[in-house]
């Protein structure tokens, strides 16, 4: 088979960005409202929430969609689409933290744009190449929110103080100390080892495809870390010291030690 004509069977490349930015920005509307009507009908909790409580929950069961769709990839076209799908969600919802101010809507408005610049260079810039594989390692720091998002769920619907909470509380944990512990020290180092290196000052390509994406991903790194450290480390401990001392009486989980509702980023 010819290799000309079998690259054009293939998906063009206004469809792997633009095409699928639109399909997916769709995807995800469809997902938020298809949850907030059946989360109104069976879900007795999610009635008594305020606009902005039932936004952040469907806000959260829509990132699930995204996140359980992430992966390290080595393939340009596939890569592509999913930074297409991946650009998609941060414009959704971008657009619902900031149009229903969820709880600490600004650094979530602040994450989404910086996380989006690299990934919207790549795809919409067209002359700019850039490292699929690392750009994928980024994205793949968000892959602790699912687990997250799982054990805020069974908070809000009553099972905070079930061994089922407690199990995915750990892997949480656990899941957030690689994300968001390992991934981003790993991104760091091959930024400095492979990327920086290979910039050329007086080169007007690499300011303007590499300089922002760089800047982006130590910025990305720092804040991951930084929530893992200062924000995470300490609820959990909190809420796995409220365990070990109650063990005859209920637990009262409160804002400051509920694991889960730590809203992720």
């Amino acid at each position: 088979m010819d290799i000309a004509a079998a690259s054009s069977a293939g998906p063009s490349l206004e469809f792997v960005t633009y095409g699928v930015t639109g399909l997916s920005l769709v995807v995800f509307v469809g997902v938020f409202w298809t949850t907030h009507v059946v989360s109104l009908r069976y879900a007795a909790i999610y009635k008594a929430y305020t606009t902005t409580e039932r936004a952040n929950w469907c806000s959260s069961l829509t990132q699930q969609t995204w996140d359980s769709s992430l992966r390290p990839l080595h393939s340009v076209d596939l890569a592509r689409a999913f930074f297409s799908w991946s650009i998609a969600y941060f414009l959704y919802d971008l657009v619902v933290v900031a149009y229903w101010q969820v709880p600490q809507w600004k650094v979530f408005t602040a994450h989404h744009l910086v996380a989006m610049v690299p990934f919207a260079i790549f795809n919409f810039y067209g002359s700019c190449l850039a490292d699929t594989f690392l750009l994928s390692i980024y994205l793949l720091v968000e892959i602790c929110v699912v687990p997250m998002n799982v054990a805020t769920f069974l908070e809000d619907l009553g099972y905070a103080h079930s061994r089922v909470h407690v199990i995915v509380s750990y892997v949480s944990f656990g899941s957030w100390v690689l994300a968001r512990g390992v991934l981003p020290l790993y991104a760091l180092f091959i930024l400095w080892t492979v990327m920086v290196p290979s910039l050329t000052v007086h080169s007007t390509a690499d300011w303007v495809c590499a300089v922002p994406a760089i800047v982006c991903g130590h910025v990305i790194s720092f804040f991951c870390i930084g929530c893992l450290i200062w924000i995470i480390t300490p609820a959990f401990v909190a809420n796995y010291k409220a365990r070990a001392s109650s063990s005859s009486t209920q637990v009262v989980l409160t804002e400051s030690t509920r694991y889960g509702t730590i809203n992720p980023v």
